[in-house]
């Protein structure tokens, strides 16, 4: 269920748990004996609304991937898919079109 797979961004100790979970993430995904599209699904991060905090954490993720990922994993750069997922038919709702 949710509880079992998802990470929360509500308070400040819920972003230190999801970027401890995003390293184990890679550490997993750099193990010898996985294939290719296994690490695209351990490496597939989905994000949950196109809302202000939504489309602010998947940008501040690919940051942190970008920036960190090269120094500690440059072999699974390529494999890393981030996807936001939202119910409504636009982005960042609550701000003007125009945006």
């Amino acid at each position: 269920g949710v509880r079992e797979h998802c990470c929360f961004l509500k308070q400040v100790e819920d972003a230190r748990r999801i970027r401890t979970a995003i390293v184990n993430l890679f550490e997993r995904a750099n193990l010898p004996n996985l294939t290719d599209d296994q690490r695209k699904e351990i490496l597939t991060f989905a994000v949950i609304g196109a809302g202000p905090t939504g489309v602010e954490f998947a940008s501040e993720l690919r940051d942190f991937i970008e920036q960190d990922g090269p120094k500690y994993y440059p072999n699974l750069l390529k494999h890393v898919r981030i996807k936001v997922i939202e119910a409504s038919p636009t982005i960042l709702a609550p701000f003007d079109k125009s945006l």
